[in-house]
């Protein structure tokens, strides 16, 4: 009889150790799974240009192409592609006529920076094929921007999409961020913008 009442509370503890080990268990993968969902960005990298005085997060398997070998138009101090793909070495500027989309290839964020005097229509002139359709104000790093939504066929593909340029003006430069990833109002190019931000210039 002792022996029955004995082995019935060994039984009841360990069932109880396998229900709160079990929950344990359950708590920490459902809990995960929720910072996940509500931050997807926790797993990307920061980077920061203490020279042009912005920081950004991106995608911790995209690589950055720093334009500063390659030809730039007037008004253009440089730009920072951060792509899945780099084509392009580094040892292989980009001239005055190449196609600066094509260094890279699949997704990629284009920071452009740009002397504060410079014409908005030179920002945008990449863009002047394309029909605009609206411009929406919001706020980039806690400064007032512009969205900018084109529409027009893609040259590769042959389909219509829409293209998103954001221009803001911050730390006495003008900086426009566009790429393949504000293509089609993409969720990753909404992430980078929101964690895009200003910091003081060394």
């Amino acid at each position: 009889m002792k022996k029955n009442k004995c082995f019935a509370s060994i039984a009841v503890v360990f069932i109880i150790v396998i229900l709160v080990v079990g929950g344990v268990v359950y708590y920490k993968i459902n809990n995960s799974k929720t910072i996940s969902i509500i931050n997807p960005t926790i797993n990307w990298k920061r980077y920061q240009n203490d020279i042009y005085g912005f920081e950004l997060k991106h995608p911790s398997s995209w690589v950055l192409r720093d334009g500063n070998k390659d030809y730039k138009q007037a008004g253009l101090n440089n730009f920072y592609q951060f792509c899945s793909k780099v084509i392009t070495t580094p040892n292989e500027p980009l001239g005055p006529n190449d196609n600066f989309v094509g260094s890279c290839e699949s997704q990629f964020i284009k920071v452009d920076v740009w002397n504060p005097d410079t014409e908005i229509k030179i920002v945008t002139n990449y863009f002047s094929t394309l029909k605009l359709i609206t411009e929406n104000k919001i706020t980039i790093g806690g400064q007032p921007a512009s969205e900018l939504v084109y529409s027009g066929l893609s040259q590769i593909s042959g389909e219509t999409h829409t293209w998103h340029l954001f221009i803001v003006h911050s730390n006495n430069f003008i900086y426009s961020i566009s790429g393949d990833s504000c293509m089609d109002n993409q969720i990753e190019c909404h992430q980078v913008i929101s964690n895009f931000g200003f910091i003081g210039i060394y």
